[in-house]
């Protein structure tokens, strides 16, 4: 994989951590750690909303293909979105059944070949809700990752919570209730924060 994260755009700062890009470099099998974070996806093919996960995602990806995307801080994407977090907890719904107006509009420029992270950063700022109160967004941070279940610094980049599998958890995939009028989005989006091999 090629993997790059790009410096939040100013419009959302306090809001977003950062822009990424993944791309494929050949057919193989993707599984992403959970990090207490939403992230706004692009798969090259559909728009989607991800996590916050508390298991970590397995997909598939395609060789050559890019997938990029927007990771929220805790709580702000479900605050932007005016929907609740719990219900997206371990999915990926696609955008347009949640906001149809702002996900169609991103969806034609995206798929006209715009630069994705932009065109997210701009859908980011045309969604319905509003952004969380500020000490809320602060105690929802502080929060967020020991009520999913992970170490409380999110996820580590080294040691034992680095991989998938071991530490914490272990019991399985957490079911929540769908949002009223949604369909589970397919597997095939990912989000960075893999896994490391062997």
């Amino acid at each position: 994989m090629s993997y790059r994260e790009l410096r939040a755009p100013a419009a959302l700062a306090g809001l977003v951590e950062c822009g990424w890009t993944d791309t494929a470099t050949a057919d193989a099998a993707h599984h992403v750690l959970p990090d207490g974070c939403m992230d706004l996806v692009w798969t090259g093919a559909e728009l989607l909303v991800a996590g916050p996960d508390t298991v970590p995602h397995h997909g598939t990806r395609t060789r050559g293909v890019t997938v990029a995307g927007l990771r929220f801080l805790p709580g702000a994407l479900p605050s932007l979105l005016a929907v609740p977090a719990a219900p997206l907890h371990n999915r990926r719904v696609a955008l347009v059944e949640l906001v149809p107006g702002p996900a169609k509009a991103a969806l034609a420029r995206l798929e006209e070949g715009e630069d994705p992270v932009a065109v997210l950063a701009a859908l980011a700022t045309r969604l319905p809700g509003a952004p969380p109160d500020r000490s809320v967004a602060a105690l929802r941070g502080a929060l967020a990752p020991v009520a999913l279940g992970l170490p409380p610094s999110g996820i580590a980049r080294s040691g034992p919570w680095a991989r998938a599998g071991t530490g914490w958890s272990g019991s399985g995939r957490v079911e929540r209730p769908p949002i009223p009028g949604t369909r589970r989005a397919s597997g095939r989006a990912s989000r960075s924060r893999t896994a490391p091999s062997g």
